[in-house]
């Protein structure tokens, strides 16, 4: 199996692989804001998420995906 017999290009799987990305994203800071907890401390651990999630990405991927719908 081939990512082409799912994806009709590698835009395609690099829209998908976005999507998802920004899903698990969005769900984390729905997740942190649902805490009873102060809303600073709120924006230190959506900072922290963020800062985390970014360093495990080389900045190629990140390039690509922040690109895909550029051209």
């Amino acid at each position: 199996m081939t990512f082409y017999k799912y994806f009709e290009n590698k835009k395609g799987l690099i829209r998908h692989i976005r999507d998802e990305l920004v899903e698990v994203g969005f769900n984390r800071f729905d997740r942190i804001c649902e805490m009873e907890i102060s809303y600073p401390e709120k924006i230190q651990l959506m900072t922290e998420w963020k800062v985390e999630f970014f360093s495990q990405m080389k900045n190629e991927f990140i390039a690509e995906l922040l690109g895909v719908d550029s051209v």
